[in-house]
């Protein structure tokens, strides 16, 4: 496929802007949305937020697990991802240090998969997926913790999405050494819409100093 960058509906450019105080919205699609990735400040409108619904969208997930039966957990989720769309491609397997705590290392790796949809609704579907599978989120706990398995949407190729229930490009994605790594094997030119930087530049530049190994390649898909 083609290299990916901005959605055409956003700036190529995207520049801080001021934050007005918002007022009630006549409907929905005019409902914006203040997000913060990096250093720049965007109003996100729902219209703009929509995907293409006559097409298949491509989007980047990663999955992770510091569970004894990590292996197991992640090629559990890849089968239950494939009932719910279809995996592209699925990268090597990849260890790091448990990031923000302390804990078990974890395994983690990226896979491509096509939605035709709400970008949101699969997010709801991946949610689902992690409950079947062990997951399950401790409220009293306001940092990170050990998890069976964690789906995270890391980008897509529409460039800026913001609902409810999800952000992309992931908010923290560009300071991730064990993010930024699986996802450069290969999609490393895929552009990030905001930071407007490759994959594979914004690794370089990474400062996280959680070193991410090589765990395993892959066969499959």
């Amino acid at each position: 496929g083609s290299i990916l960058g901005a959605s055409s509906d956003m700036p190529a450019n995207p520049m801080p802007i001021k934050i007005k105080k918002k007022r009630a919205a006549s409907t929905p699609k005019k409902l914006a949305k203040n997000i913060f990735i990096g250093d720049l400040r965007l109003v996100v409108f729902q219209s703009n937020m929509i995907p293409n619904q006559s097409r298949q969208n491509r989007a980047i997930l990663l999955l992770g697990s510091n569970a004894p039966d990590a292996l197991l957990a992640l090629g559990q989720a890849r089968e239950a991802l494939q009932r719910e769309t279809e995996i592209v491609l699925a990268g090597s397997l990849w260890r790091s240090a448990a990031w923000g705590f302390e804990g078990p290392d974890f395994i983690n790796q990226a896979v491509e998969v096509t939605w035709e949809g709400d970008l949101s609704v699969f997010m709801t579907r991946c949610i689902e997926i992690e409950k079947k599978l062990g997951r399950v989120r401790n409220t009293a706990v306001s940092g990170y913790e050990n998890r069976r398995i964690d789906l995270d949407i890391i980008l897509w190729e529409g460039g800026v999405y913001v609902s409810e229930n999800l952000i992309v490009p992931h908010p923290r994605m560009h300071i991730r050494r064990f993010v930024l790594h699986p996802v450069a094997e290969h999609w490393g030119e895929w552009i990030h819409p905001v930071e407007n930087l490759s994959v594979r530049a914004l690794l370089a530049c990474c400062r996280d100093e959680n070193l991410v190994h090589l765990h395993q390649t892959t066969e499959k898909y």
